[in-house]
């Protein structure tokens, strides 16, 4: 009896060691994904932005918001899906106890943040970093008017004009990227002060105390 009862804690004790291994190798991976899938939808928003107009220079941050938004939905939607069945399937292999923990991993659903919401200034940023010059070149030239000077004099016009909005999208490029790391930072991996958790936190929270629970089961 008493060497029953000895190959049953030391057996506990692996299956005990085997949950908190599944929890840190998890966390990590977690943090790997998000870290990944964060690389890529700033690659793709620097295709998408070289689109932008200078209408988006009113709302750069509800502009950046948006599309960064939509594009981490799309790359993480089925991929932390897919990550939390995978991980469930290994508790039920440790434990056939586990089974409602590891049903309850693979049910969950981590809320995403919504497009353009709170988070989103809702009044114009300031553009006292455009130069009022920049943009006032930047406003197509008046074809009548070039029509009445040289030739030489139109080109020269219509030159500083395109340099000018090249310049002045440039720092609108700028301003898009950063709002956009801003977002992935405080929404979608760290958490903002006062702010929801973010999708990374609320997934390691999820394993956590899935790693609590299957500890809580096995006593």
């Amino acid at each position: 009896m008493f060497g029953e009862n000895r190959g049953w804690i030391v057996e506990l004790g692996y299956q005990r060691q085997a949950i908190a291994e599944w929890r840190d190798r998890h966390i990590v991976a977690a943090a790997t994904l998000f870290n990944l899938k964060a690389l890529e939808a700033r690659t793709a928003f620097d295709r998408e932005i070289h689109d932008t107009t200078l209408g988006d220079s009113i709302f750069p941050s509800a502009k950046a918001t948006t599309l960064i938004d939509a594009l981490l939905r799309s790359a993480l939607e089925d991929e932390l899906q897919s990550f939390l069945s995978a991980a469930a399937l290994e508790l039920v292999a440790i434990n056939e106890k586990l089974n409602p923990v590891s049903q309850a991993l693979s049910e969950a659903r981590i809320e995403f943040p919504g497009t353009a919401s709170s988070a989103v200034e809702m009044f114009p940023e300031p553009t006292s970093d455009l130069d009022e010059g920049d943009l006032a070149a930047a406003e197509p030239a008046q074809g009548a008017w070039i029509s009445t000077l040289p030739a030489r004099v139109g080109r020269q016009l219509a030159d500083k004009a395109g340099a000018a909005a090249g310049h002045l999208n440039e720092k609108l490029i700028d301003r898009l990227r950063g709002a956009a790391a801003k977002r992935i930072d405080r929404t979608w991996m760290n958490d903002a002060p006062g702010a929801p958790p973010s999708v990374q936190s609320q997934l390691i929270g999820l394993i956590d105390e899935t790693a609590y629970a299957c500890r809580i089961s096995l006593s």
